[in-house]
């Protein structure tokens, strides 16, 4: 991952998405990543098909997200990754990035406690989310999405 993330950092790389699945994302690979995207003005999506990632990892893999100078503005959840702890990490970048404004769920066997937290963040008066795309997540049923110009469809995730 060290490898992959110092050719994604460097100022002629010219990749805009970045699709990661497995178990690979460790609170090292994680540190790598969040300095990727503080870093690289072009990667505009990120996809994230983990399974049972660790907890710190994500807290870690979230502080990049939440960086001024990240310029994600889709970000897709796959697989076994909310739980409670880490969508709360998720909820917390869903109020402070502005740039995001596209989110697409394809999630595993949510934890409902995990949901909750997730529509609180996109409840949230500071989240930039206009489009809600979901696939077998009913815990979305406590989002409001009146008043914002917020569009929810339940078509193919990772399109």
């Amino acid at each position: 991952m060290e490898v992959l993330c110092e050719g994604l950092k460097h100022p002629e790389c010219a990749i805009e998405t970045l699709e990661l699945s497995g178990e690979i994302l460790t609170e090292s690979s994680s540190r790598h990543l969040a300095e990727v995207l503080r870093k690289n003005q072009r990667l505009n999506i990120l996809g994230l098909a983990l399974e049972n990632p660790d907890d710190k990892a994500m807290e870690v893999l979230c502080e990049g997200l939440n960086h001024p100078e990240c310029a994600i503005k889709t970000l897709q959840l796959s697989g076994e990754i909310l739980t409670e702890s880490s969508s709360r990490h998720f909820a917390e970048v869903l109020r402070k990035n502005q740039r995001l404004n596209r989110l697409v769920l394809f999630l595993e066997n949510p934890d409902d406690k995990a949901m909750e937290v997730l529509c609180e963040g996109l409840n949230h008066p500071q989240c930039a989310i206009k489009t809600l795309q979901s696939l077998q997540c009913s815990g979305l049923n406590g989002v409001d999405l009146r008043g914002r110009d917020l569009e929810h469809s339940s078509g193919n995730a990772f399109e």
